[in-house]
């Protein structure tokens, strides 16, 4: 049996698949950032919750670095990772040097300056690839800091390309915001954040 959707049903359909995504990808950005502040706290004893709040903006930025990492040194121990990690974060967002240079002897301490290092570059290459991407689209965030206030939108991307391939239409930027904005109200204002995303889905259509 043939079945038959109506163009609304389609975009509601579509809209609903995208939605769910979003939602993943940033619960996952939510969750790799919970694990590293708890595993932290478990290990070595260090209290980073303040971080929580951020979760998803942390957690979309060093997913990245974090699954290099992962990858490259195999051998390394979740609580490592976690040390790296936590390291590249306070030392890109966060303007705290009695918690960094904790940090820091730490990393040292476990033999993890190597690795460390090497994150930082590919940290700082993602910074670069993304400060670039959005001061392309225009004048849309007033400092550093701020664009790296939406890194959020990192794993979700790919999500936004996919989509300019079944053509962009109002409905389906208020299914992302929709999506977006419970997690990230804080962070953004809904005006600004349908701004960027009308703008991201225009260049990837072109």
């Amino acid at each position: 049996m043939n079945i038959i959707l109506t163009e609304s049903q389609y975009i509601k359909i579509l809209g609903e698949s995208v939605s769910n995504e979003v939602k993943e990808k940033i619960e996952s950005s939510e969750t790799l950032t919970r694990s590293i502040v708890q595993d932290l706290k478990k290990k070595f004893n260090l209290d980073f919750s303040f971080l929580l709040t951020w979760g998803a903006v942390l957690g979309g930025f060093i997913g990245p670095v974090s699954k290099y990492i992962n990858g490259k040194y195999p051998e390394l121990s979740t609580s490592d990772i976690s040390l790296i990690t936590m390291g590249v974060i306070m030392t890109y967002f966060f303007n705290n040097k009695k918690k960094l240079s904790g940090l820091l002897d730490l990393i040292k301490e476990n033999g993890l300056v190597n690795e460390f290092d090497d994150a930082l570059d590919k940290a700082q290459v993602l910074k670069d690839a993304f400060l670039e991407f959005m001061r392309s689209l225009g004048s849309l965030t007033s400092s550093i800091g701020n664009m790296l206030a939406y890194a959020f939108l990192i794993p979700i991307l790919p999500t936004l390309v996919g989509m300019t391939q079944s053509g962009v239409s109002e409905a389906k930027v208020q299914f992302i915001l929709k999506s977006l904005l419970g997690y990230v109200g804080v962070i953004t204002s809904s005006t600004t954040l349908q701004k960027i995303i009308e703008k991201m889905l225009n260049r990837f259509s072109k």
